[in-house]
């Protein structure tokens, strides 16, 4: 019901039919998933991080629950640990092109900016028609000072999609994110954001949808 309710945009209901679920049995993975993904798309990030941290810690090997895990800590301004999570995504599955370029920009935040460049290059590598991938590119390398590059990155992402021509940092992609499991990212466009403290939890298959 609380993926239904979803679907119909009666969030409300679906977080009730979903917290419902959990609190019956907190061992329900599947319902702790789709609540966490749920309240991440809510930015209701704080809230999804226990479901999330909990249904990775019972599947590690799932790429798309790493993938969530770093969308959480992205959002919520942990850079470090969301490196950690996004390389744990490259590490199961590769060839999601949305890991790398989250990854370069928690990077580009950390002042790791080769890294970040490097990152942010292998997601349009593994996809060179990923205009996310350009367009976040092209705003590190517009940072950097290095503009003729920035340029031709910048067209490349509006000619593969001219939403980017008006928005390039690409708000427009937080809720049309189609290439990896898990929930939607945060683009990887637009300036650093000042570091955050760290989560106070870190102690220390992949599915699809």
């Amino acid at each position: 019901m609380g993926s239904a309710a979803d679907e119909l945009g009666r969030h409300e209901d679906a977080l009730g039919y979903l917290s419902a679920a959990v609190d019956a049995d907190p061992a329900d993975m599947d319902a702790r998933t789709r609540l966490g993904s749920l309240l991440i798309r809510l930015d209701r990030d704080a809230e999804a991080l226990p479901h999330m941290k909990a249904a990775l810690d019972a599947d590690p090997g799932d790429a798309g629950l790493c993938i969530s895990m770093g969308v959480i800590y992205s959002k919520l301004g942990w850079s470090e640990p969301a490196v950690k999570a996004y390389a744990a995504c490259i590490n199961l599955d590769p060839g999601v092109p949305s890991a790398h370029a989250n990854m370069g920009r928690e990077l580009f935040n950390l002042g790791r900016h080769d890294e970040a460049l490097a990152s942010m290059r292998e997601s349009i590598r593994v996809d060179p028609d990923y205009a996310h991938g350009h367009s976040g590119l092209s705003i590190m390398l517009s940072i950097l000072g290095r503009h003729d590059e920035a340029l031709e990155h910048m067209k490349k992402a509006t000619t593969l999609d001219p939403r980017y021509i008006d928005d390039p940092s690409g708000s427009h992609m937080s809720v049309s994110y189609a290439d990896a499991p898990g929930p939607d990212p945060p683009g990887p466009g637009g300036p650093p954001r000042r570091k955050a403290g760290k989560p106070s939890h870190l102690r220390r298959k992949k599915r699809r949808g």
